[in-house]
C-alpha cells in the first residue's frame, strides 16, 4: 500500500488516494473511463463494479471486528445506519452457526 500511495496518490496527509493521469482530482465525468482502463489493464472482468470495492472495503473490517464508530468514520457517514448494515451482514455470515462448529 505504501508503494502505491508514494507512486500514485496525491502528496500529503489530505491527498486523494485516487487521482487522474495528470494528478488532478477525479470527477464523476472522467472517472468511468479511468476505472474501465484500470480494470482492463488488471485483467478484471466487467462484472466488477467500483462500488464492489467499497463494499469489500467495509465488509472486511467489520468481519475483523471493527466497531460501529470505526466503520462510520471509515465510510465517511454521519450516522451509523450503513455501518450497522455491514455489521448485520457480517453477523449473518459468521454467526453462531459457524462459530464453534469445529471438532
Amino acid at each position: 500500500m505504501t508503494g502505491h500511495l508514494e507512486r500514485f496518490a496525491a502528496v500529503g496527509r489530505d491527498g486523494h488516494v485516487l487521482v487522474g493521469p495528470k494528478g488532478g482530482q477525479l470527477r464523476r465525468s472522467n472517472f468511468r473511463d479511468d476505472w474501465v482502463s484500470a480494470r482492463m489493464a488488471a485483467g478484471v472482468t466487467s462484472e466488477l463494479h467500483f462500488r464492489d470495492l467499497r463494499h469489500t472495503g467495509n465488509t472486511l473490517p467489520s468481519t475483523a471486528g471493527a466497531g460501529t464508530g470505526e466503520l462510520v468514520t471509515r465510510m465517511g457517514h454521519s450516522s451509523s445506519r450503513a455501518a450497522l448494515m455491514y455489521q448485520h451482514v457480517t453477523a449473518t455470515v459468521t454467526g453462531p452457526s459457524l462459530i464453534g462448529s469445529g471438532p
